[in-house]
């Protein structure tokens, strides 16, 4: 007897339909991860890539050696921004450039480090201090520095003593302080200290320096390291000078805790108090006050009376020394407010108030005394 053989079942059409379609969304699932972990490697390749062309022009500040930053970029060495990307693999004819400032990978290829990971080139902007990819989905924009001035307008103040620590008085036109960009020595900028022994470098940009004082047959050199936003007080000590003290050095002490920035609404007024530590009256008749930020001020007011005013000419400097008037003095043991007001961004005409918040002051009196304070926020 013949048996009727059955024939397997095969898949229905829908049944393919399904499994077409769980096929495409896993293809297509599959396919937006594959991309999407493309484009993040791509982004944080680009990323990286970015911030060491940011390190190749300000430096790499977690480089550090004795204590010390060691690495400032082409900033450091140039005492510029570079014009374009191009001058950090390639000698502006600069003698201070010490590049390529880029790592072997980027400075081997002599175009790749201006490419983004998508082949796009990026925008170097040094007005803006920003460097920018725009071949992703998304736009990165990397800030190179906080502001120019934070790289470009430090200060190194120095303070001339001799062996007994008292400021060279009339001495001081015998004695030259000249600043010299390492590691080459090239020559920067030299000036002679006031009576009261100081000397203010500005506009130094990043960078490690050397500072030679001469006295006579006396040297004193210096190594001076000055990072972004920086005061940097340096003192120079000739031993074998002897200057007479003219009126007790350190009689007048700053009070701690007493320095702010005042109104409100502006920011443009700095006071503080000192106190007289000495047995002596002490006649306020000059003063030359210190400070790093890029301003110039209106008016000195000693306990409410007005000692000093510009009268609408040249606004005061950083570093200038001022006549003060009205026969003003401080007792024994006394503490008198001091206030430096209306400090401006011009030396002339209009101008607009600047907030004095986290300013370094180092102010020196007629007597030698020297304070040191910084405006808090």
């Amino acid at each position: 007897m013949l048996r009727k053989i059955k024939n397997s079942e095969g898949f229905t059409l829908a049944e393919l339909l399904v499994v077409i379609v769980i096929l495409g969304i896993i293809a297509a699932v599959a396919t937006r991860s594959v991309i999407g972990a493309l484009q993040q490697g791509r982004t944080q390749a680009t990323m990286k890539e970015m911030e060491s062309i940011a390190h190749a022009i300000v430096g790499n500040p977690d480089l550090i050696a004795n204590g010390e930053r060691i690495d400032f970029g082409f900033v450091g060495d140039v005492g510029r921004l570079p014009n374009s990307l191009n001058e950090l693999v390639q000698d502006p004819g600069d003698p201070n450039w010490h590049g390529p400032y880029l790592d072997v990978p980027f400075a081997g290829d002599t175009h790749g480090y201006r490419y983004d990971a998508w082949g796009e080139e990026y925008s170097y902007d040094n007005n803006n201090l920003t460097l920018t990819s725009v071949g992703g989905p998304d736009t990165i924009v990397y800030r190179i520095a906080s502001s120019h001035s934070d790289i470009l307008n430090n200060h190194i103040l120095v303070t001339v003593v001799d062996r007994a620590d008292n400021p060279p008085g009339a001495a001081h036109d015998s004695i030259t302080i000249s600043l010299y960009r390492a590691p080459d020595g090239i020559f920067e900028n030299s000036l002679q200290p006031t009576p009261h022994g100081i000397a203010d470098f500005d506009s130094v940009t990043i960078g490690r320096y050397y500072l030679r004082a001469m006295y006579g047959s006396d040297t004193v050199v210096k190594v001076v390291t000055v990072p972004p936003r920086a005061m940097v007080d340096v003192t120079v000590r000739f031993v074998n000078a002897s200057w007479v003290s003219t009126a007790g050095a350190g009689n007048l002490v700053y009070v701690d805790g007493t320095a702010r920035a005042f109104p409100v609404l502006g920011r443009d007024n700095v006071r503080f108090e000192i106190r007289n530590v000495s047995s002596d009256t002490i006649y306020y008749t000059s003063m030359c006050c210190t400070y790093d930020e890029t301003a110039w001020y209106e008016r000195v007011r000693i306990d409410g009376f007005t000692v000093w005013n510009y009268g609408g000419g040249s606004r005061a400097a950083s570093g200038q020394t001022i006549s003060l008037t009205g026969n003003r003095y401080i007792p024994p043991s006394a503490v008198d407010t001091i206030q430096i007001r209306n400090f401006r961004d011009n030396i002339l005409g209009f101008a607009f108030p600047v907030d004095m918040r986290g300013a370094n002051f180092t102010v020196q009196f007629n007597d030698g005394s020297i304070v040191r304070f910084t405006v808090p926020f």
